[in-house]
């Protein structure tokens, strides 16, 4: 055989394996609950799977209580299949697998989906953060879920906590530390509380709390200097109110050496930006001179 059509073939054949290999991640057996894996009681939910080509019989297995199974045939090429329960009760809370019938034997299942049903005890928690809601990065806060009756397990979920465990954290004491505090922590949380004996059965949830993470800003009123604390390097800001009558007489020189820049390295380029006052809204403390005609003139200083 000449090397170059040996060499076709092979190419051929790897770009097979690849495109198989491809086609075969991508319908992995799955499972998931819309809208999600919380729900309350009398809500409904559907469970999807989604299986491998060639499967002619799938079932859905709720594990508790006593377990249940679910029988479904695909219709077709159909690769997902989905449950619906229409109003879900205690009953329905607990753990699922799909499992499917290919080649004469139910050769596969899914990793587990834990379906949540909430207000089953009809106590709310309230949620508050020590010291306070509005924290920095690299800050320590705690968050603490405060039933109104006993319970050994406290539960605090990030945004809907449409998967669980994936958005929820489950422990059994109600304070939930959150140290060295990041920017994409910020946004809405809620808690909840159980018993360990019934982990998928829920109380109502509490009220949303709504966590705000934002870079600290300090001010040095003496040099007019503005500076945000981040661990990118800083953007400094420095404000000149300008004053006809006593810079007037304020020789330029004097102008000029008042700046970071190092003198034996001036910027290459230096933007003013010019601001017009607006006269501010009652209740308002005002940040520029009353004077309409006053403006400032900003030189920015890229470090």
């Amino acid at each position: 055989m000449a090397p170059s059509l040996t060499l076709l073939l092979a190419f051929v054949s790897a770009l097979d394996d690849k495109i198989w290999a491809h086609g075969a991640s991508s319908s992995s057996p799955c499972i998931w609950a819309v809208p999600g894996a919380v729900i309350p009681n009398g809500s409904s939910v559907r469970i999807f799977c989604r299986v491998p080509p060639g499967v002619t019989a799938l079932r859905l297995y709720h594990g508790e209580p006593g377990g249940r199974w679910h029988e479904r045939l695909p219709e077709g090429a159909q690769d997902v299949v989905n449950f619906s329960l229409p109003k879900v009760t205690q009953l329905d809370a607990g753990k699922y697998f799909c499992d499917y019938w290919k080649q004469r034997s139910w050769t596969g299942q899914t990793e587990l989906l834990e379906l949540v049903v909430t207000g089953i005890y009809k106590d709310q928690p309230s949620l508050t953060a020590h010291p306070s809601a509005q924290t920095v990065p690299g800050g320590n806060l705690t968050l603490q879920c405060q039933p109104v009756s006993r319970y050994d397990t406290y539960i605090l979920c990030r945004g809907g906590g449409d998967s669980f465990p994936q958005d929820c954290s489950p422990q059994s004491h109600s304070s939930f530390l959150i140290s060295f505090v990041s920017l994409d922590q910020a946004g809405p949380y809620t808690c909840y509380a159980t018993q360990s004996i019934s982990p998928h059965l829920w109380t109502l949830p509490s009220n949303p709390l709504l966590l705000s993470v934002k870079l600290r800003a300090a001010y040095d009123g003496t040099k007019g200097q503005m500076r945000h604390e981040s661990s990118s390097p800083p953007v400094l800001i420095h404000g000149e109110s300008e004053d006809h009558d006593a810079q007037g007489a304020e020789p330029e020189a004097a102008r000029q050496r008042d700046t970071l820049v190092p003198l034996a390295e001036a910027p290459q380029e230096v933007t003013y930006a010019q601001l017009h006052p607006v006269r501010p809204r009652a209740g308002v403390a005002p940040l520029l001179s009353q004077d309409p005609e006053a403006c400032v003139y900003a030189t920015l200083t890229l470090s």
